[in-house]
């Protein structure tokens, strides 16, 4: 049985989890700050509406970054969690035996960390009013080739404004389109050979980017952004499944767990 090429769990921990590493450790490098690196998402209700985890990130890094004109060597600990969430296939593909790895489904998935710089980023935004705005510039530069190589195209920004998160803070946040393309696979199911036709898939990735008590906050969101549809072929007859997506409400849903990291 050869299984599809799919925005699976491992594919989208991998995109999600490095750009939840481009967006919170590019930023600079945190070691001396004023607030606890340990992140908060809000693991509860993430875990009561079946997402999987926390999978855990803990990293130092070292850059140099231009900053207003000025070159400046910042170190920085990232800790963050991450989890994901598979999607359930449509009954009708159920009942052909079609699980969530039998068809190109994308997982959702959601990350947040937190950075300790030294210099502090506090002392950074002195540097620069406009910092968010550069490193967002440069969470694109090094996030979007990491998705590129989990398997998105034609990532684009569709969205660039602010958004209140907790603790009275605003974050920078952008959101994207992009598409996840598969290839025509065969597989066995129950004593039938399937072709899973060749497709693309609408996926969108949200992002945030802000200050608390010293500390740099990130969080990113992925989901499928329908309609989607997947078409199978077996004894000469084809069948096209509705994915049944629900985009806007995972739009929301996703955006309010931005908004409750802390």
């Amino acid at each position: 049985m050869t299984t599809p090429p799919t925005l699976s769990r491992r594919t989208a921990l991998k995109a999600g989890a490095g750009s939840v590493i481009a967006a919170v450790s590019l930023a600079g490098c945190l070691g001396q700050s004023h607030g606890s690196l340990t992140t908060h998402p809000p693991s509860k209700t993430l875990q009561s509406h079946g997402w999987q985890g926390p999978h855990h990130v803990d990293r130092h890094v070292t850059n140099t970054v231009s900053l207003a004109g000025v070159k400046k060597k910042i170190h920085a600990h990232l800790k963050g969690d991450w989890y994901t969430r598979p999607k359930t296939p449509p009954k009708e593909a159920q009942k052909a035996g079609f699980t969530a790895q039998t068809l190109p489904i994308p997982s959702e998935f959601f990350g947040a960390g937190k950075v300790a710089t030294n210099p502090n980023v506090s002392d950074l935004l002195g540097i620069s009013n406009n910092i968010l705005e550069q490193l967002f510039k440069r969470i694109a530069a090094q996030a979007i080739p990491q998705l590129e190589q989990a398997g998105f195209t034609n990532i684009h920004k569709v969205q660039d404004t602010t958004l209140s998160v907790t603790g009275g803070n605003t974050a920078r946040y952008h959101r994207y389109d992009a598409t996840y393309p598969y290839q025509q696979q065969t597989i066995a199911q129950n004593g039938t050979q399937y072709t899973i036709r060749s497709g693309s898939l609408p996926v969108e990735l949200q992002s945030a980017l802000w200050v608390a008590n010293g500390l740099l906050v990130g969080a990113v969101g992925i989901h499928p952004n329908g309609p989607g549809k997947v078409s199978v072929s077996a004894d000469g007859q084809t069948k096209t499944f509705d994915l049944g997506f629900t985009p806007k409400q995972d739009r929301q849903t996703l955006k309010q767990y931005i908004t409750q990291v802390s």
